[in-house]
């Protein structure tokens, strides 16, 4: 199965089924670090097991996993600019 590993960095956190995939009836968390910080992160896609059955579970642990990521990238995306502006 493909994983979309596309982000814009405007997502709203009405995801739907964004970020969860179904293996063997069981919900996962995938995300996929975006090119812009492949040196940092060399994973790419990154999955976690939500370890349940049902996609409205799921939906909880996910909203709380992809708001942290959100600002992880945020993050990330101001530490590049300042290390490039002090370069």
């Amino acid at each position: 199965m493909r994983t979309d590993c596309t982000t814009n960095g405007d997502e709203a956190f009405s995801l739907g089924s964004k970020f969860l995939k179904e293996s063997n009836g069981w919900w996962h968390y995938v995300w996929c670090v975006p090119t812009c910080f492949k040196d940092l992160d060399r994973r790419g896609v990154i999955q976690g097991a939500l370890r349940t059955r049902s996609l409205e579970v799921a939906m909880m642990p996910r909203n709380g996993l992809a708001e942290a990521d959100e600002a992880l990238r945020s993050s990330l995306a101001l530490q590049t600019e300042d290390t490039a502006e002090t370069v």
